[in-house]
């Protein structure tokens, strides 16, 4: 058997931001390479690790607003916020599940 190497897949997702169970009020399309990604990732999940273990709410706001502008990129970003009526509390609670779902294991791969 011959051994195989596979160029890492690009991640390429939607996140629809929902109105109603049917509608979507806002999509955000995906489409990045995890490698080009994965040096700043680490680092945001650092930071946010570390604002989480001292509390620290603004570092915390700061670094989840990196992590969104890495993987979602500004104007995604702002859309986002703008869905959350610019609450980074309904953002993050919401949003980074679906980071951690579908970004986190292509990067960390």
């Amino acid at each position: 058997m011959a051994y195989q190497i596979r160029k890492q897949e690009r991640i390429s997702e939607d996140l629809e931001l929902m109105e109603t169970k049917d509608h979507p009020t806002v999509l955000i399309h995906i489409d990045i390479s995890p490698e080009h990604i994965a040096k700043d990732y680490r680092k945001v999940q650092l930071e946010i690790a570390k604002a989480q273990q001292i509390g620290d709410v603004s570092a915390f706001r700061t670094a989840v607003d990196a992590l969104f502008h890495l993987v979602f990129g500004a104007d995604a970003t702002e859309r986002i916020l703008e869905y959350f009526d610019g609450s980074y509390i309904d953002a993050t609670l919401n949003v980074l599940p679906f980071i951690y779902d579908r970004i986190h294991p292509a990067v960390e791969a």
